[in-house]
């Protein structure tokens, strides 16, 4: 992921600066339920509802934490001598652990005929004969799993939704492309169901089935999914933005030199010279010639602004997700 963080200036500018008093801004974070740990540009400062005083002006990181609720991050923006408030509504922490050792998983074999291994085999089987996808990607198999998750519920068979990477199980999240249903069989004793294919996937088959992250719901399930979602239109649109940022550089760099043999130019032949008709008509050629330079790194500076906008809010998805499954 690229971050375009440079500034491209033409023409020198004379600023002029003052002196100013410093006016510091306050701070007031709740959240619902209260008791959750404030943690104000990484640095803790008590606990919610709390006051934070003596904040410069400009943007900074709140960060909350309670022990029974999902992280809660954002970034707050204040002006000179504001009085900022600040109030999370924190999500249930309803991301379940997966069983990951071989003595928690199902073995191949180890039901026999008419156990709930019997049943979940006829619902993952009969859902794979009656339904049909068009292409393979996250999001189809997420709603097939979540359809399998209801029938399974429905069983009365405890079930998760369980997201990761089937044949890479220790990628990072933004590898995860599948997903499918873990059911409980017995107290700790857990069967993949691969919705996609049709059948069960058992621990000594393949263990990467049971290393994940799961959900106890649908609806937590689409959060997740829609963060992904999210997360991927925001990765198309700064790519579109790095092909304008590219394709406008390289407009401004032609112009650029054009411009700078221009100026070589006019100091060869007409620096040091009489005024003449010439070097008018030169002079003014070279006027256009900057101010055209001058509006392309004007676009330069938008598109770059943009483009760090962008990837703030890239970041702030990112950092919901991995608060999300963590």
């Amino acid at each position: 992921m690229r971050s375009i963080v440079c500034v491209v200036v033409l023409l020198v500018c004379v600023a002029s600066c003052g002196c100013t008093n410093l006016s510091f801004s306050q701070i007031t974070v709740s959240s619902e339920p209260s008791g959750a740990e404030v943690y104000f540009n990484s640095e803790y400062r008590g606990s919610t509802p709390c006051c934070i005083s003596s904040v410069p002006a400009g943007t900074h990181s709140i960060e909350l934490r309670h022990p029974e609720h999902l992280v809660w991050k954002d970034e707050v923006t204040v002006k000179s001598g504001e009085s900022v408030i600040v109030s999370a509504d924190l999500s249930k922490n309803t991301v379940s652990d997966v069983p990951t050792s071989a003595a928690d998983t199902v073995r191949a074999g180890a039901y026999a005929s008419g156990s709930k291994v019997k049943r979940l085999e006829q619902i993952v089987e009969n859902y794979h004969d009656t339904h049909t996808y068009s292409m393979v990607n996250l999001f189809v198999c997420a709603d097939m799993t979540i359809d399998v998750w209801n029938i399974v519920e429905t069983a009365g068979i405890n079930a998760k939704i369980a997201v990761g990477n089937i044949e890479h199980a220790d990628s990072k999240w933004s590898d995860w492309n599948h997903a499918w249903v873990l059911a409980e069989v017995d107290p700790n004793q857990w069967v993949a169901l691969e919705t996609t294919g049709g059948y069960l996937v058992y621990g000594d088959e393949n263990s990467n089935y049971y290393r994940a992250v799961c959900f106890d719901t649908p609806r937590d399930f689409k959060e997740y999914l829609n963060l992904i979602r999210d997360y991927n239109n925001k990765i198309s649109y700064c790519n579109s933005l790095y092909d304008q940022y590219d394709g406008k550089a390289a407009e401004y760099n032609r112009e650029s030199a054009y411009y700078s043999d221009m100026v070589n130019y006019w100091n060869t032949y007409y620096a040091g010279q009489p005024v003449s008709v010439a070097s008018q008509s030169y002079q003014s050629q070279m006027a256009a010639q900057a101010i055209r330079v001058s509006s392309l790194a004007g676009e330069l500076n938008q598109i770059t602004s943009t483009i760090n906008t962008e990837n703030a809010a890239l970041t702030r998805i990112g950092n919901q997700i991995v608060a999300l499954i963590s």
